[in-house]
């Protein structure tokens, strides 16, 4: 089974002030144990652009099971098969004691290089895929809400990936910079544009259902929704 088991170490100052890792940091582990294993696959980042292409992640979702603390966690991923043009990735964290911590799931698409295009049938992975679903209801698509002004965000050359655009665990970053150090359990971003250095990102908040409600605009341009409970 196409699988990627690694582990990482926790530390107390990892954690903020509801013992809860940052949104940004959660989405950092899922993202390097992605591109491991898709390198470990032969479809890394750097194969794909020396061959005109890159993976680009357009949403994810993860919801905190149970309290963590410092000390040493497992992460497993698995792709699953290929939906269209869409590459769906889940994420599971343990505990030194095997207590899943963390589920989350993703979903990734590969564009051309240049014209940023969708590519609808690049390839898929080679093995065996899992028919476990992190969630079996997926991804939710956000909806548009009743939104205020909540502050902006300058895109600096600190917030780019290789691909020279906005690494997409900043926006869970920006989201913290509008929430603060909330004690959630879920998250949900769904990706809509592109940024790179030099764009101006104003965020906006709303609540819904006790839900709180972000949003990124660039203009006229939504770049991204997040939904965290």
């Amino acid at each position: 089974m196409l699988k990627l088991v690694d582990y990482f170490q926790i530390s107390e100052e990892n954690l903020n002030s509801n013992g809860k890792l940052p949104i940004e940091k959660i989405l950092h582990i899922f993202q390097d144990a992605a591109g491991d294993h898709a390198t470990g696959l032969g479809k890394g980042m750097e194969e794909l652009i020396a061959d005109g292409m890159t993976w680009i992640l357009t949403k994810v979702r993860f919801e905190v099971c149970s309290e963590l603390a410092a000390g040493k966690y497992r992460i497993e991923t698995f792709p699953l098969k290929r939906k269209g043009a869409t590459f769906p990735r889940d994420y599971y964290i343990y505990d030194s004691r095997d207590n899943q911590v963390i589920r989350g799931t993703s979903q990734w698409c590969i564009v051309d290089f240049k014209s940023r295009k969708i590519l609808r049938n690049p390839f898929d992975f080679d093995g065996i895929f899992t028919d476990a679903k992190a969630f079996e209801d997926g991804i939710p698509k956000i909806m548009s809400a009743d939104v205020k002004p909540a502050g902006e965000h300058v895109v600096t050359k600190k917030d780019m990936d290789m691909n020279m655009h906005t690494n997409n665990c900043r926006y869970g970053g920006m989201v913290e910079e509008v929430i603060g150090e909330r004690d959630y359990r879920e998250l949900v971003i769904n990706f809509s544009k592109e940024t790179v250095e030099g764009d101006v990102i104003r965020l906006f908040s709303g609540e819904i259902d006790g839900i709180c409600h972000v949003e990124g605009h660039r203009g006229d341009d939504i770049i991204f929704k997040a939904n965290v409970r």
